[in-house]
């Protein structure tokens, strides 16, 4: 592994890339989701609750399984190498902008 770290400004390929990369698994993953939850609302209908309830209950439920997602996928992301650069979260040292090299 190559010990230089080379910081890039985050341009527009950059911005898009990683963008495209939240936004497409975002999307997928929410399908997958939501196909595998429809079966909920219908088990509502079969006891006959009003389908208003369904719908109040299955906001519910898209909330509690999207938020986490997002957040698995973030951090997914966070984790990615990319074809030329990976995302680095660097500790900054107060004010400063410069990165101090440390020996383990």
């Amino acid at each position: 592994m190559n010990d230089k770290i080379e910081i890039l400004e985050p341009d527009w390929n950059i911005t898009l890339r990683v963008w495209w990369s939240l936004v497409w698994r975002l999307f997928a993953y929410t399908i997958v989701a939501v196909i595998g939850f429809t079966w909920i609302p219908n088990i509502f209908l079969i006891f006959g609750i009003d389908l208003e309830v369904i719908r109040g209950i299955g906001s519910f439920f898209g909330i509690i399984v999207s938020v986490p997602l997002s957040i698995v996928i973030v951090r997914f992301v966070l984790y990615k190498e990319y074809k030329d650069f990976k995302i680095a979260i660097i500790k900054k040292d107060g004010d400063s902008k410069e990165i101090k090299e440390e020996k383990v």
